[in-house]
């Protein structure tokens, strides 16, 4: 797969997670900002701090979404793989969650990035 279609399909995903999280945590954001924003998000604000983490969590996403948006090589398999694996602990610890998108696109480029074997050119000859 492309890093460029990757980082499309991935950009998605991403949407749709900032949306879900600045519809579910609208209030707590409302709240945080009526508490002064700075140093708000800890111990004594837990809903405040899952908040920030949900969508602070974005941005890793946007990064590698810029690093690949124009770049017409392959998306390496080291990235795939470690994607994949971190979809899979997502999924174990919240079910209901994103995670399962990351996981199709994640094994969809492993298998765009496979490369026909030797039996399938002699097979398809």
């Amino acid at each position: 797969m492309m890093q460029r279609t990757f980082s499309r399909y991935l950009l998605a995903i991403t949407l749709g997670h900032i949306s879900i999280g600045v519809v579910l945590f609208y209030p707590v954001f409302a709240e945080m900002i009526n508490r002064g924003w700075i140093n708000v998000a800890g111990p004594d604000y837990l809903m405040g701090a899952a908040a920030f983490w949900f969508m602070i969590f974005s941005w890793p996403l946007v990064m590698l979404i810029v690093q690949c948006w124009n770049n017409t090589n392959q998306i390496s398999n080291a990235v795939l793989w470690t994607g994949l694996i971190g979809g899979i602990i997502g999924v174990s610890v919240v079910p209901v969650s994103g995670f399962w998108l990351t996981i199709v696109l994640f094994i969809v480029g492993l298998i765009l990035n496979r490369k026909p074997s030797s039996n399938s050119l002699v097979a398809a000859g």
